[in-house]
């Protein structure tokens, strides 16, 4: 058990040395290594430093390959902790949504997290980051896309998609 944990806390090691030197390709192979709960934190933290869409794209192409079975999971645990933390502007918010985006099995769960995100900010004040989400004419093409089925496939699309659901859904009169 102590040998386990040593090599574990070796691996944890090594992944931030690769994380703080910008060698983010090689995390998704060390943490395959790493039991399923550490790989999950481990490579959502390391996701919530990668801004680059084909970087993402690439990181996510990876843990694909070496645990699909908690993509899902890490993608979440990035979106929410990027959402849910101080230290990070609106834009960068928004932006962590595109992870949801890059796979269309995730599609769902990033309007989801687009709804959350929006509720937060609207909570905030911030009710103009919201209203030009929703502006441009988009509404009916949003209004037929989710009756259609078809998801959003950028973060801004996925927020705006969120921003219709949100305002077509708020104001519907109570029944009864």
């Amino acid at each position: 058990m102590i040998e386990e944990e040593c090599v574990c806390d070796i691996l944890t090691k090594y992944i931030s040395f690769l994380v703080d030197n910008k060698l983010v390709g090689l995390v998704a192979t060390y943490c395959s290594l790493l039991p399923d709960e550490m790989c999950v934190e481990t490579y959502a933290r390391t996701l919530m430093v990668v801004e680059d869409l084909e970087e993402r794209k690439m990181m996510l192409g990876r843990g694909l390959d070496l645990f699909p079975k908690l993509m899902e999971e890490i993608l979440v645990l990035t979106v929410e902790r990027i959402r849910d933390s101080d230290e990070f502007e609106d834009a960068r918010k928004m932006k962590a949504l595109e992870y949801l985006c890059i796979d269309p099995a995730y599609r769902l769960e990033g309007l989801v997290q687009a709804n959350s995100l929006l509720r937060i900010l609207l909570l905030q004040g911030k009710i103009e980051r919201c209203a030009c989400l929703g502006d441009g004419g988009g509404g009916a093409t949003w209004g037929s896309a989710i009756k259609s089925n078809t998801f959003p496939t950028s973060s801004s699309s996925l927020l705006a998609a969120a921003s219709f659901w949100w305002s077509s859904t708020s104001r519907r009169p109570a029944s009864g």
